[in-house]
């Protein structure tokens, strides 16, 4: 729990340029904070929640064209990077198997499908199964039956708007390549409760990412790998975090 006290703010030191037009983009800061056991207006001893006091979660939405977008960026980040990845991809029934050993192919963080009420924990990769939406509550993955059966899925949106509550500050917001706009209606609460939103400039299907640019709540449009080396700057920014640990002081190896 020290390293986690330790880690007080996670910032992007570097200015990162927008690979569309090269105009530089604001800072972003991450204030990723470890729970005061006393709520500073009541006074009174704050309730413990696992889910407030650890590591940046990143959410990595994508549909057809992005698993060229996921390899790259998992590519580019570190394995000891402190970070949680979120796969949250419109993936097809029977397909499942596949994606799994693709990205294993590319990381040495353990890749995972998730499991209902799993926690999630820093340096590890967990991928949503198919035909499921997905929220995080109290740091713990709960999965249901994906509500939409006909038309584009909201599975993203979906995540995103939990991960907006759950993860505030923490909470970062990655729009891959894709048809529709799953994703955009989410980035509004993302940037709300103060998170960081990537939209990826060379998808291979660009109605995803320029959909998510259209709302205006997307701090960076960048390549795919891009993406990855800008997470991994804000993860270099606070080392303290690599040693933080998931919920219940789960570590990605004992977190079933």
């Amino acid at each position: 729990m020290a390293a986690m006290a330790g880690c007080r703010t996670l910032a992007n030191r570097n200015r990162v340029r927008n690979t569309l037009n090269g105009r530089p983009f604001r800072t972003v800061r991450f204030n990723v904070q470890a729970d005061s056991p006393v709520d500073v207006r009541t006074r009174q001893p704050r309730a413990a929640n696992p889910s407030h006091s650890l590591f940046p979660i990143v959410c990595l939405g994508g549909s057809a064209g992005a698993l060229s977008a996921y390899r790259a960026i998992l590519r580019s980040v570190p394995a000891d990077s402190g970070m949680a990845f979120i796969v949250v991809a419109h993936r097809r029934p029977g397909y499942d198997h596949l994606l799994g050993p693709l990205l294993e192919a590319v990381t040495t963080m353990p890749v995972s499908t998730v499991e209902q009420g799993q926690c999630i924990a820093p340096n590890a990769v967990f991928l949503v199964p198919a035909q499921h939406d997905v929220a995080i509550v109290a740091g713990r993955l709960v999965l249901s039956t994906r509500a939409k059966a006909v038309g584009w899925p909201t599975t993203i949106t979906s995540f995103l708007q939990s991960l907006a509550v759950d993860g505030g500050t923490r909470a970062v917001a990655v729009i891959l390549s894709g048809l529709a706009d799953d994703g955009s209606a989410a980035l509004g609460a993302i940037k709300a409760g103060g998170g960081a939103t990537f939209a990826q400039a060379d998808a291979e299907w660009q109605d995803m990412p320029r959909h998510a640019s259209a709302t205006g709540f997307v701090d960076f449009v960048l390549s795919s790998n891009d993406i990855g080396r800008a997470l991994t700057s804000l993860s270099d920014a606070a080392p303290h975090c690599r040693g933080a640990r998931g919920c219940e002081g789960i570590t990605p190896d004992s977190n079933r």
